[in-house]
């Protein structure tokens, strides 16, 4: 997979994940993005998540809220995947308030000096 999308948490948050121990190696994590917080809110579950990137150290999470309004607006441009988390205020103006821009790059394009997966004849 290039990126994985859910919209069910009712949340704004990024994760990447190396997939270091899935057998297959890639230089570019994957990008994990929630974007639930257009139909209700919801407070960031902060020990459950502290937890799971305490358990799971090949996932990383550049960027977490809760407890909002919001969307996330995504391009794609040759390679990148560009992703711009959005917040609206209760003050029901509709405003957007831009809260974080990542970027990501494709990782089933092949990477400089390696060949598209690395995997061994013995892996399956």
């Amino acid at each position: 997979a290039d990126a994985y999308f859910s919209g069910d948490d009712h949340v704004l948050e990024a994760y990447t994940d190396s997939c270091a121990g899935t057998g297959i190696a890639n230089p570019r994590p994957l990008p994990l993005i929630v974007s639930g917080a257009g139909g209700k809110q919801r407070a960031l579950h902060a020990r459950f998540r502290a937890r799971q990137l305490e358990k799971n150290p090949q996932i990383t999470n550049p960027f977490s809220k809760g407890s909002t309004w919001g969307y996330v607006h995504v391009a794609i441009s040759g390679d990148t995947l560009r992703t711009v988390f959005y917040s609206t205020p209760n003050d029901m103006t509709g405003r957007p308030v831009e809260e974080a821009v990542l970027e990501f790059q494709h990782r089933s394009a092949p990477v400089r000096g390696s060949s598209r997966h690395s995997r061994s004849r013995a892996d399956p």
